[in-house]
């Protein structure tokens, strides 16, 4: 037996075990890759998905003008009108 381990051999129980290890080590190495590489995707995703959210200026000129031509203006305005019959006192 003393032969077989000058020349480099080892049982296979060893053998199994230093496998085994390796195996553990990159499955581990390749997680710790595809998550690096998943928040790197999702941060990228997220970035590009809020940049074609934004309005471009032309869109927010039009959106004012829209909602300004449709909204009246509140100034002078009864917030309680007397055909409801509701009463308002100041303290």
């Amino acid at each position: 037996m003393t032969a077989h381990r000058s020349m480099g051999y080892a049982p296979p129980a060893t053998i199994l075990g230093v496998g085994a290890r390796i195996v553990f080590v990159m499955l581990a190495w390749a997680a710790v890759v595809y998550l690096l590489m998943a928040a790197v995707d999702y941060a990228h995703q997220y970035h590009e998905f809020m940049k074609k959210q934004r309005m471009s200026i032309d869109e927010v000129r039009r959106e004012y003008k829209d909602n300004e031509e449709r909204t009246p203006p509140l100034v002078g305005r009864n917030p309680c009108p007397a055909w409801r019959g509701c009463s308002l006192t100041l303290v």
